[in-house]
């Protein structure tokens, strides 16, 4: 029965994962979540939609700002989370935790709130790498977060930086 373990898991991996996505600019690698569409939309370098449900589609996508010499991961963190105060109405914060993204350090945060007539669960993975900060967001209906959040966490998972 042992062997079957890795093979039980090859499989469930194979069909979680879907599209490997390259950025050769930003030199990162991620993989969309099974049967995710990717799109194009402005201000992100790449989107990735699932299925969608009550007129809205969970969604994920990836940001790099460049930073100016010297901001920490704490200094990005704060100043993030006091435009999205700015941004999102009735902005509920649950929670962070410090993680890694690909070994970097990184902050994941969880808040709610609303934007237009969804209300909306918003989970983030933020780190510094080379003077820039990689913003990993996954967003999607409040009811449905936790059909969100293991397409997120594959998707944190397998991002990788490349050298």
């Amino acid at each position: 029965m042992r062997p079957l373990l890795p093979v039980a898991l090859a499989s469930l991996l194979l069909t979680t994962a879907g599209a490997v996505y390259t950025n050769a600019a930003y030199k990162f690698t991620a993989t969309a979540p099974k049967s995710w569409k990717q799109l194009s939309y402005p201000g992100t370098l790449v989107v990735f939609t699932g299925t969608p449900s009550g007129g809205f589609a969970p969604n994920i996508n990836v940001t790099v700002e460049k930073l100016p010499a010297g901001i920490t991961l704490s200094q990005y963190e704060a100043a993030g989370r006091a435009n999205m105060k700015k941004v999102i109405t009735n902005y509920r914060f649950l929670g962070r935790r410090d993680v890694t993204l690909n070994g970097v350090p990184a902050i994941e945060q969880n808040v709610t709130g609303r934007q237009g007539e969804f209300d909306l669960f918003f989970t983030q993975t933020v780190a510094i790498r080379n003077g820039q900060a990689y913003v990993l967001t996954g967003t999607s209906l409040q009811n449905l977060r936790n059909t969100l959040l293991p397409a997120m966490s594959g998707f944190v998972k397998t991002f990788t930086f490349l050298r």
